[in-house]
């Protein structure tokens, strides 16, 4: 129930009821982080917490030609156990589905809403039946741009996101991603004389600098670079 319903809860759009043997139990925006906090469940605990976090986060909002207003909720989080991905939602602020991002190794829970009447009536006519997904066949005029504008939203402001709270990403081939606050990595030259490609096309163009993270441990000793 939290996991598909926790926005609509958390707004007070809905108010859910029930009877167990141990009595009436009721779920509310007003109980509703008390819940969360009591599931006994570590790891769902933890997940509930981490998107529950994120919608208590100031939203990024862009507007689209074809949706209208759409906004991003995003929580950064390093000590969370694992990458969350992206609810998206519409006005109903139920969950349909869950967007991963390979690209982003960073740990973070995120929620797409898209609430304009525009929007959720374009996104509606992409559910199929269970309502539990957003197929561009089902829009045969908007599907793919929309898919396209929604994915290059969330994509886009979680690398901004990323890049302003940990640091640039580096990925050497072969070893641990890093991220870096604005560095450059440095390297020996080989026998030959060149730099390895991977960390000639790691330099952009940001000054240079001493520290370099693994992304799973954000340990206060910055490690040397290579």
């Amino acid at each position: 129930m939290i996991d598909n319903f926790m926005a609509a809860i958390m707004r007070g759009h809905l108010v859910v009821e029930g009877m167990t043997d141990k009595g009436r139990w009721r779920l509310a925006s007003d109980n509703l982080k008390h819940a969360i906090d009591s599931i006994p469940d570590p790891e769902r605990r933890t997940v509930m917490q981490a998107f529950h976090n994120a919608l208590l986060q100031t939203p990024i909002v862009r507007k689209d030609s074809r949706l209208g207003e759409m906004k991003l909720y995003i929580n950064v989080d390093d000590a969370l156990p694992r990458k969350l991905n992206t609810v998206v939602m519409r006005k109903p602020l139920m969950k349909v589905h869950t967007y991963t991002n390979t690209s982003i190794a960073a740990k973070y829970a995120a929620v797409l809403e898209c609430s304009s009447p525009e929007g959720n009536r374009i996104l509606r006519g992409m559910e199929p039946v269970r309502h539990d997904d957003w197929q561009a066949a089902r829009d045969k005029e908007n599907g793919k741009a929309v898919l396209r504008s929604i994915k290059k939203f969330i994509l886009e402001e979680l690398r901004s996101r990323v890049r302003r709270e940990l640091g640039d990403e580096i990925t050497i081939k072969g070893s641990t991603p890093f991220y870096r606050p604005n560095c450059r990595l440095t390297a020996t030259p080989t026998a030959t004389g060149s730099v390895p490609p991977t960390v000639r096309e790691a330099n952009a163009n940001p000054p240079p600098c001493r520290d370099a993270r693994p992304i799973p441990n954000r340990s206060p000793t910055p490690a040397a670079n290579p």
